[in-house]
């Protein structure tokens, strides 16, 4: 007899927009190519904590700890909810890294800086930071709208799903986790 594949539960608390509709559905397209069938639950929530710039997310491994009904990944995609009503208008941009090396994030919004690192470096390698001599190329991400956001953050946690379960090469880093979000986010703009 055939296992039956589970059904992933997707969990949706964002608030009704046709930004996240139409961004939900493309997350969803990407998706389709891959086996979920370890995936439990995929989420997508709005975060209020006030260290949270533009989005966080989590990937859950699997883990025998895990209740047998929940052992499998959890992806946890939030996105801040100053976003969805900011102070600042867009767009909004972020520079971060997408090659090897320490993450550091940086936003603009058009009137002003909310930073947590001083002027950031331009895309370019840079080395010798926080004493290492890992080379590092940051890329600038200009983000339209609240669903370009949601995207790329999608994109990010499920590029560490997709290569610990052994459905896409390369390592599983947050540099190479953020590029996969940005070439979702990329794919999702040009639509």
């Amino acid at each position: 007899m055939a296992r039956k594949r589970p059904l992933v539960r997707w969990r949706n608390e964002l608030p009704e927009s046709h930004d996240f509709d139409d961004a939900l559905a493309f997350i969803r397209a990407k998706f389709e190519p891959f086996d979920l069938s370890r995936v439990v639950s995929i989420q997508f929530r709005l975060t209020k904590k006030k260290n949270v710039l533009t989005s966080t997310g989590l990937c859950v491994y699997p883990s025998p700890n895990q209740p047998k009904h929940r052992r499998g990944y959890t992806m946890i995609n939030r996105i801040s909810s100053r976003l969805v009503h900011p102070r600042k208008k867009w767009p909004i941009e972020e520079t971060f890294m997408v090659d090897m090396g320490v993450l550091r994030t940086v936003i603009e919004m058009n009137e002003g800086v909310a930073a947590k690192t001083p002027n950031p470096p331009e895309p370019s390698l840079v080395g010798d930071f926080a004493n290492t001599s890992t080379k590092s190329v940051y890329e600038r991400c200009l983000y339209e709208t609240p669903g370009e956001v949601l995207v790329l953050v999608a994109g990010h946690e499920a590029f560490h799903f997709l290569r610990d379960s052994g459905q896409v090469p390369g390592r599983n880093t947050e540099p190479q986790a953020n590029a996969f979000g940005v070439e979702w986010m990329n794919e999702y703009r040009n639509l």
